[in-house]
């Protein structure tokens, strides 16, 4: 009989949407394949470095007020709705990102934010295609 972790497992390796989380420093601890086809990054290469990967140069400075505001409050209005952002692969291109994300949290201690990101342009095939 599968029991709840085996089943997260599965969804969380098998999701073509991309699912990361990262510290309350900014530290990427779970990559997985949805990630890897979004951003070009295994997991080997994600794991252990900064968001910044990911974040175009431009936006940085924007991107961290928002995850430090996001830890404090421990809150974000982007749990319920989508954020639109455009995300930066390994090969330094752009790529249209929608990202949901969470806090995270361990008997009452914030650990960290997870997100759901999908690439905005494989999302765009008509529905009756």
């Amino acid at each position: 009989m599968l029991n709840k972790v085996s089943i997260v497992e599965a969804i969380f390796e098998t999701s073509e949407d991309g699912i990361l989380f990262c510290d309350t420093d900014g530290i990427i601890k779970l990559w997985n394949r949805g990630c890897e086809r979004i951003f070009g990054y295994t997991e080997n290469e994600a794991i252990g470095k900064s968001l910044d990967i990911i974040v175009p140069q431009n936006m940085r400075q924007k991107h961290w007020d928002g995850f430090h505001r996001a830890l404090s409050l421990k809150h974000t209005k982007y749990a319920k709705k989508s954020l639109s952002v455009v995300a930066m692969h390994k090969d330094g291109i752009s790529v249209p990102i929608d990202f949901r994300m969470n806090i995270l949290e361990k008997d009452e201690k914030t650990i960290g934010i997870f997100a759901i990101i999908r690439d905005v342009v494989e999302t765009t095939t008509p529905f009756f295609s």
